[in-house]
């Protein structure tokens, strides 16, 4: 701070009093001040005293309320008389001690007039006045400072401008003078210079952009000065904090002007501080907290070339707070070549240092800033290069190391800045791990997704989770001839290479990536963008889209991610990871066991279908029937790879016919039909049918072996009774029971074979999908009919030449009958 003194100033009685005149008429200050009288008549008028330059003298007139003597001794011991300037300069009555002495007192009237030569009178803050005698009064005033006189005396020869927000002095040759305001000569009102009071106060803020006339009038006579108009002039100031805290706090004022070489006062509470307006038209004055008592200080900037006075507001000084300073964890673990985060929790100071240590390793200090002042800072170290910063833009940290830091343990303090007592507030283990290559995987997501593009984010980690969310593991990334091809990125799974990413030094690190085509006879890559992510101990490398859109279904790529261990300090071998993918056909299509693809007319008919796009991917699934066309847009293709829709078909009826479209950019187009019964029920119905076919033809071969079992007992009976010449009542009798044994058990499998029956009515088959899948069981069942006749036929003949009959005969021919009609009845069911 320049020419700052830690002298303080005398206590303000009282305020500057301002009256404002609206509409373009003019706003004066009264000269004179008050103060108390000890045990005399004699007191000071007004508010304030009044500050003027005139003839290359500054004179300061404090007006009374009554006639001051002049032989009053203003500058014997019994009396005294003092003036302040803003840098805490002082001029008194005799001169004596540190004060400068004031050349001239003076008294007219009621009026005392002290004049100093050289002073600027917007420098004067202060007049003051004491006693010992108790004749006169005892007190401080604040001084209003003009930079600018009007006198009466030099009448017309007195015309001059002002800077606009400068205080003008009006100078009238004797007291209680009476003032016409004009503008442009047209008259606005009367103000005078009041009892006692040789002088009155224009603030020119309260002027119109115009001349004005001032006439003076003492004695009946008139005397007219003009403030021909207003110079070209601006002036602001600024303060950069209104808070500050003890002992290593600041805060700047600043001024800025279109006038150069001017001087500046910038002053909170009783500190000033002086700086010239430079050739950028700029000053400024730093103020320290440290000179200050916790408190609040008013705060201004004064161009002391017009006085105008630029208001800042209050300073609040605080007391420093009690330092603790903890680090956000006991103990931390990464990977030497990464970057390692490091939490404090910062109280009472902005400054700490943060300093590793370790086996074989020499300390360093990390010089840690908490520049925004919010108690917390996250330290960066890059254990690859050996230096740190600190996340956000306010904040710092820095480390001139510039080495790598190997794998091993450490340990990290935290102190207060540059504290050289060795003392930590808290401390922490950091152990560094040898860096590994895990893996690596492809990963696909929707086309044209956000994710994909960095534009999107503002920071890398935003961006990561993105992918993450909105990616799936394959090895297929599907494509189609017309430029349609899933987002694809090979994320490589490693640690000990971000610190090197980061820095744009992975090059220099050995470490590369890239996707190139497996087939050597059809070389080629594809490029793309790296994204490194510490925290996933993942790169992931973003396949450019406009080079995905150029390959061709087959085409097999492998990514890969190496390490040059002649470049890298932390490997002693090359090392490598990949990860391939092939490019398949794109497809979306709905869900069909066999073409048409059925749909139920309704409010909700629903559309199921499968993809092996992306999951998340959208498109649009047309429908056309009856001439209308119904459009279901945005349809999403589920983390299982599957998709449905519904639409409004009510107005369809079964047996219409339709056609399903799916996207353009996949080719899918169906044909459909409206039916009782889903396209996804109907695979089961043809099993059941398969079941229930597969079961009579089981029991058809049972049937068939026991009737070829009959026909042997038949024959060897008739050879029996021919060897005997004819058929003995013995013989017959056997015949007879053995018929009889054969037929309870053919009524048995008869009604196995009834309940088979029941079963296939009960069947909701639809035809449609039977005559698409049974064609092969038509072919079966024919055969076997065929089969039935021929034993039928048998059977008829058998019993004509039985000599003996039986109801057995008659079961079998039953039996024969009731399986014929079962498999008829899938017949008809078809």
């Amino acid at each position: 701070m320049t020419d700052t003194t830690e002298k303080l100033r005398a206590l303000f009685l009282t305020a500057l009093m301002v009256f404002s005149v609206f509409a373009g008429t003019v706003a004066f200050s009264g000269a004179a001040a008050a103060a108390t009288a000890n045990n005399s008549s004699t007191a000071l008028e007004g508010d304030s005293a009044v500050a003027y330059e005139y003839g290359g003298t500054t004179t300061v007139e404090v007006v009374f309320n009554q006639t001051v003597d002049p032989g009053q001794d203003w500058d014997n011991d019994n009396e005294w008389v003092n003036v302040t300037l803003r840098d805490d300069t002082l001029y008194n009555d005799t001169g004596n001690g540190n004060a400068e002495a004031i050349d001239t007192i003076s008294t007219e009237d009621g009026a005392l007039y002290l004049d100093l030569s050289g002073v600027n009178p917007a420098n004067i803050t202060q007049v003051g006045f004491g006693d010992v005698d108790g004749d006169v009064v005892n007190g401080t005033l604040d001084v209003t400072s003009t930079t600018t006189t009007l006198a009466e005396t030099d009448g017309a020869a007195g015309d001059t401008s002002a800077y606009k927000g400068e205080q003008i002095a009006l100078l009238a040759t004797q007291p209680d003078t009476t003032i016409q305001v004009a503008e442009n000569g047209t008259f606005l009102y009367e103000r005078g210079t009041g009892d006692n009071s040789k002088v009155r106060v224009v603030e020119t803020d309260g002027l119109a952009n115009e001349p004005h006339n001032f006439t003076f009038s003492p004695d009946d006579r008139d005397v007219t000065v003009d403030l021909t108009g207003f110079d070209s002039f601006d002036f602001s100031a600024s303060i950069s904090d209104t808070e500050i805290t003890k002992n290593d706090g600041t805060t700047t004022l600043s001024a800025e002007s279109n006038r150069i070489d001017r001087k500046v006062a910038f002053q909170v509470g009783d500190e000033v501080a002086f700086d010239t307006i430079d050739s950028n038209g700029e000053a400024s004055a730093e103020f320290s907290a440290g000179d200050f008592d916790a408190d609040t200080y008013s705060a201004e900037a004064v161009h002391l070339d017009t006085g105008i006075i630029v208001d800042l507001g209050d300073v609040t000084v605080n007391e420093k707070p009690d330092t603790n300073l903890e680090l956000g964890s006991a103990g931390y673990q990464e990977t030497a070549g990464d970057i390692v985060e490091v939490d404090l929790s910062i109280t009472g100071t902005d400054q700490v240092d943060l300093l590793l240590d370790g086996e074989g390793f020499n300390e360093e200090t990390i010089d840690v800033t908490d520049g925004d002042g919010d108690g917390s800072v996250t330290v960066l170290l890059n254990t690859y290069t050996g230096t740190a910063s600190a996340e956000g833009d306010d904040d710092s940290a820095t480390l001139g190391y510039n080495d790598p830091i190997y794998p091993g343990t450490f340990t990290l303090f935290i102190a207060q800045d540059g504290d050289d007592s060795g003392e930590a507030e808290d401390a922490a283990s950091l152990n560094l791990q040898q860096p590994e290559l895990d893996g690596a995987t492809v990963l696909v997501g929707p086309e044209n997704h956000d994710a994909f593009d960095g534009s999107n984010y503002d920071d890398d980690a935003t961006q990561v989770a993105a992918i993450e969310g909105n990616t799936t593991e394959v090895s297929e990334v599907a494509t189609t001839e017309n430029g349609y091809t899933d987002e694809v990125v090979v994320a490589f799974d490693a640690s000990g290479v971000f610190g090197a990413i980061a820095e744009g030094q992975s090059d220099a690190a050995g470490i590369n990536w890239s996707v190139d085509e497996a087939v050597q006879n059809n070389p080629g890559d594809i490029g793309g963008t790296p994204l490194a992510s510490d925290d996933n101990d993942r790169v992931y490398f973003i396949l450019d889209k406009g080079e995905l859109e150029n390959k061709n279904v087959g085409q097999m790529f492998e990514g890969t991610l190496d390490i040059n261990a002649d470049r890298n300090p932390y490997w002693d071998n090359d090392g490598d990871v990949s990860a391939s993918f092939e490019f398949v056909d794109a497809d979306a299509s709905p869900n069909t066991v066999e073409e048409p693809y059925q749909i139920v007319p309704g409010e909700d008919s629903e559309i199921r279908g499968s993809a092996n796009v992306a999951p998340g991917s959208e498109f649009d699934v047309r429908v056309l029937a009856g001439g209308s066309l119904a459009i279901a847009e945005n349809v999403v293709v589920s983390e299982d790879g599957t998709w449905n829709v519904s639409y409004d078909f009510s107005d369809r009826s079964v047996g219409d016919n339709a056609t399903i479209t799916v996207s353009a950019a996949y080719g899918v187009e169906v044909d459909a039909v409206f039916a009782d019964t889903p396209e996804w029920e109907t695979s089961g119905n043809v099993a059941q049918l398969e079941q229930r076919v597969s079961e009579l033809e089981t029991l058809l071969n049972e049937t068939t072996m026991m009737l070829e079992q009959k026909n042997a007992t038949i024959e060897e009976l008739r050879t029996q009774v021919n060897e005997s010449g004819g058929a003995s009542q013995e013989l017959l009798e056997q015949k007879n029971s053995t018929i009889a044994e054969l037929e309870s058990q053919v009524l048995n499998q008869t009604t196995a074979m009834s309940d088979l029956q029941e079963q296939l009515d009960s069947l909701n088959l639809s035809v449609q999908t039977l005559e698409a899948n049974n064609e092969d069981l038509q072919s079966l069942l024919d055969e076997k009919n065929s089969t039935i006749e021929d034993l039928n036929e048998q059977l008829e003949s058998d019993d004509e030449t039985t000599t003996t009959g039986g109801p057995g005969f008659t079961a079998v021919i039953a039996l024969v009958a009731l399986m014929g009609a079962a498999l008829l009845a899938v017949r008809r069911q078809q």
